[in-house]
């Protein structure tokens, strides 16, 4: 199963590596919101732009709920590596995981910080992008896992 999953995550890293960025006329690039219904992009969104604005900065979360609770994510600050670490910072301790999307599922995030801290674990497993800008990431989990928001430091 172990293997399996690091497959998994391979080729979701390969894939996410095929991706290319726009550039305006100023030759800065650029990212525009876009609203994702039902997995599906407006006008098609790829995994490349939610790599892209994730690998951009420094994220804290906000909203985080599994419909039951909530659980505070102040002075946590993560960075997304494009090659596939996640780095969490708490309280002067840095927390190393790993993230991955997949093209087959649509702006699918797979996070896995292992058993870190009970508010690493909550993030653990698959998330939905349901919106997307170049600050913000919104994203909720399958059969109500919950739901949160990345919002760029």
């Amino acid at each position: 199963m172990k293997q399996i999953k690091m497959a998994a995550i391979l080729v979701a890293l390969v894939l996410g590596g095929l991706t290319s960025c726009t550039k305006d006329n100023s030759g800065t690039a650029t990212a525009s919101t876009t609203s994702i219904i039902n997995g599906k992009g407006g006008g098609g969104t790829p995994v490349g732009n939610t790599r892209a604005i994730l690998e951009s900065g420094t994220w804290t979360i906000t909203g985080f709920s599994n419909g039951q609770n909530s659980i505070s994510f102040a002075g946590y600050a993560f960075n997304f590596s494009d090659d596939g670490t996640a780095n969490v910072t708490y309280g002067g301790t840095m927390y190393t995981g790993s993230w991955a999307t997949t093209a087959e599922l649509q702006d699918l995030v797979h996070l896995d910080y292992g058993e870190a801290t009970a508010a690493l674990m909550a993030l653990n497993g698959d998330w939905q992008v349901v919106n997307i800008n170049a600050s913000s990431v919104q994203v909720q989990g399958a059969n109500g896992k919950g739901s949160f928001t990345f919002q760029k430091m």
